[in-house]
């Protein structure tokens, strides 16, 4: 039932290509965390964003949960 994401640091590169048990509707906050190998989300299959994300340390992004498990940019920073 969370909405707002602190993610961890990496000892690998890892993608984020969903969002499990997402509500139509709801947005989700994902705060990154590290640098090397920060989490990263494409602008393709789940997601429609503005660019690819790399949630390194003091970024994050917010995403809208849209039908069929489909997230939308809503904002990043």
């Amino acid at each position: 039932g969370a909405t707002l994401f602190q993610i961890g640091a990496n000892t690998q590169a890892t993608a984020i290509t969903t969002l499990d048990d997402a509500v139509v509707g709801t947005t989700y906050t994902i705060y990154g965390n590290g640098s090397t190998y920060a989490y990263t989300i494409a602008n393709s299959g789940n997601f429609t964003l503005t660019a690819a994300m790399t949630l390194s340390t003091g970024t994050y992004i917010k995403l809208m949960a849209l039908a069929g498990g489909k997230f939308a940019e809503v904002e990043r920073g």
